[in-house]
């Protein structure tokens, strides 16, 4: 069960990633005339925002679990 909520939580954040991407594409490419550099900044960006969400997350669940450990 809780592998299933990891896996789902995963899910939302590689969503939230390219979405991120996406408007960023737009931003840079449509707004800014950045071309092939503008992509690569928006992608740059995008899974940057991915990895801090992951890193975030697993810290807080590691966080709950040694918690969790100390209470018993």
């Amino acid at each position: 069960m809780i592998i299933s909520k990891l896996l789902f939580i995963t899910l939302i954040f590689l969503s939230i990633s390219g979405v991120v991407n996406i408007v960023l594409n737009v931003i840079l490419i449509a707004g800014f005339d950045m071309g092939v550099e503008g992509v690569a900044l928006a992608t740059t960006i995008a899974q940057g925002v991915s990895a801090l969400l992951v890193i975030v997350t697993a810290f807080n669940i590691y966080n709950l679990i040694w918690k969790t450990k100390l209470m018993r």
